[in-house]
């Protein structure tokens, strides 16, 4: 089963770009679907013989497309970019001196940084690919599996989730990180993935963590650098307005609910009260939201993502100044779950849309005005820009 993906690339010829992602979500699977090998050139560095002749001799792309020019309409696409870090030269001065587009791939930006790589001067757009949302699984989503499967299309299309994140594990996050020497100790790295995992979505204290798992500081730090490095995590920063910030802590959500649940050791997740499904549902919707901004953010204004918290409330999520977002598993929503939204409010008038994404089965408005949103009706209203047009939500409980 193919699963249509969402991300708006370039059209063949048009424009160069970089496409980031982890490992397995189907990156190069949406680059041939919409660069065929057969009609566009393509070379992957995973091959091993491309990698060996392209490490001794990057200019020798040069010569092969001088040789053979790629017609009008047609994209060059380098399938894992980071393997050999010295063709950006190459591709820099092709991009500049004959014109041509590159589409560039890869998992991780840290061998290109690592290397002082040369990332085109600007001249490539960056995407970034992620897992599978609402909007691309429709008729096909179920949120009791897909905080248990995950995001990456072929854990949720698994019979047997469990076994794709053991593979992936045990072949990616330990295996590669271990090749190329990013840390020293695997047993120090698996013990702080473990720890991470249990804490997706908290506040990150690098103290903390570090006495959990036996090291320093700075080697917490750094590895949280490589979580992000490798696209298999991201930050969300505190509110701030001006000179003033709502706290000083970044949060840390996993790219994948799956992923991080099983680094955690959790077992299957059912729909309820419990406290792993609750933290699963908002991986799920911090997930949802930050790919609808990252995909929409081309050729729009970007809009702040944060979340907010005074010391007594926290409000899970905040869409620039206008739009507050709480999270809660529940499927009776009561005045106790409305109380960070309003305190919110007090505080900052600039929020005049106040929502709950929850399982109550249908959505409503409150006295106060607080919009209570089943989750499907959220993730669709979502995709359809509701929440972000003129940074304000039409007041209106739509449909269930």
């Amino acid at each position: 089963m193919i699963i249509p993906r969402i991300i708006s690339l370039p059209p063949p010829g048009e424009q160069s770009f970089f496409l980031w992602g982890p490992r397995q979500i189907g990156k190069s699977t949406l680059l041939k679907q919409l660069y065929p090998p057969t009609e566009h050139y393509w070379v992957n560095l995973l091959d091993r013989d491309a990698y060996r002749q392209y490490l001794a001799r990057p200019e020798s792309l040069r010569e092969a497309l001088g040789a053979s020019p790629p017609q009008p309409g047609t994209q060059v696409v380098i399938d894992e970019i980071q393997e050999v870090p010295q063709l950006l030269p190459e591709i820099h001065l092709m991009i500049e001196d004959m014109g041509f587009k590159f589409a560039l791939c890869g998992s991780s930006q840290r061998k290109l940084l690592r290397s002082r790589a040369n990332f085109l001067g600007g001249r490539a757009a960056k995407y970034d690919l992620r897992g599978l949302t609402y909007s691309e699984l429709r008729g096909e989503f179920n949120l009791e599996k897909i905080v248990n499967a995950g995001y990456f299309p072929k854990s949720y299309l698994a019979k047997k989730p469990k076994d794709f994140f053991s593979n992936y594990v045990g072949d990616y996050l330990y295996n590669e990180i271990i090749s190329e020497s990013i840390v020293r100790k695997l047993d120090s790295f698996q013990d702080f993935l473990e720890i991470a995992a249990l804490r997706d979505g908290g506040k990150v204290n690098y103290s903390n963590i570090a006495g959990e798992c036996g090291v320093s500081y700075k080697t917490v730090q750094s590895y949280y650098e490589i979580l992000v490095d490798t696209q298999i995590g991201q930050w969300l920063k505190p509110y701030s307005k001006g000179r003033v910030r709502s706290g000083k802590a970044r949060k840390f959500y996993f790219s994948d609910v799956g992923l991080a649940n099983f680094l955690a050791r959790k077992g299957k997740l059912l729909e309820g009260g419990t406290k792993d499904f609750g933290n699963a549902f908002e991986n799920w919707v911090f997930h949802e939201i930050s790919t609808f901004l990252d995909y929409k953010r081309h050729g729009t204004s970007e809009i702040k993502f944060s979340y907010w918290g005074d010391g007594v409330s926290e409000v899970d999520f905040l869409l620039g100044d206008h739009v507050a977002i709480e999270v809660k598993s529940s499927e009776n929503i009561t005045d106790k779950h409305l109380k960070g939204l309003l305190r919110l409010k007090q505080k900052h008038q600039s929020f005049e849309t106040l929502i709950v994404v929850c399982r109550q089965k249908r959505s409503r408005l409150t006295d106060e005005g607080v919009l209570i949103l089943n989750y499907v009706d959220f993730a669709r209203r979502l995709w359809d820009g509701e929440f972000t047009e003129m940074g304000r939500l039409p007041l209106g409980v739509g449909d269930e």
